[in-house]
């Protein structure tokens, strides 16, 4: 008998004549039924979880500019009307040079907000490349010595999974700077 309780609740029950057989067809079918159910409601789930991680790596991104690139933008203004007012070619020079230091970190930390958005050496080298180079990225920045150890990824990865990969590994690394005790 076949009981049907509104969408997705369909489910076979035994009869008062069955046999062995019919009852494992049926217990299986059952199980993957329930399977299915699962698999539903986890799919219902993910566009919200997609959403989710995109707004936390925009706000993760928006730090950032916040912290580093809008900073160093501020000092760049501040030198420069030092620059203007300096009277002395000495203290003229050093303004410079400080303006020269300032922006190199500013271009350098926009470069790296643009790597951190899309990889190119991800599509250039391949997984294993771009994860060697963010772990290198991060032991330099956070002081944090990790060791990457890849095995057995002989063939290059579809784009899409390489990406995958790329980006559960930045996020473990950003969840090991947030709670590094260091």
């Amino acid at each position: 008998m076949i009981r049907c309780e509104g969408e997705g609740n369909v489910r076979v029950t035994l009869g008062s004549v069955s046999d062995e057989q019919f009852d494992r067809l049926t217990e299986t079918f059952n199980r993957m039924l329930v399977e299915h159910e699962r698999h539903t409601q986890q799919m219902q789930q993910l566009p919200r979880q997609i959403l989710q991680a995109q707004e936390e790596e925009r706000q993760r991104l928006a730090r950032e500019l916040h912290d580093e690139a809008a900073q160093a933008l501020t000092s760049l203004l501040v030198h420069l009307r030092l620059l203007e007012r300096a009277h002395q070619p000495e203290k003229a020079q050093q303004n410079v040079q400080k303006l020269r230091e300032l922006t190199a970190r500013a271009l350098e930390d926009v470069r790296r907000v643009a790597l951190d958005l899309r990889p190119t050496v991800l599509d250039d080298l391949g997984l294993a490349a771009a994860l060697e180079w963010r772990v290198d990225e991060f032991t330099q920045a956070s002081g944090i010595p990790i060791k990457i150890q890849i095995e057995r990824l002989e063939r290059r990865l579809s784009r899409d999974v390489g990406l995958v990969f790329y980006r559960v590994s930045q996020e473990a690394l950003t969840n090991i700077a947030r709670h590094a005790q260091v």
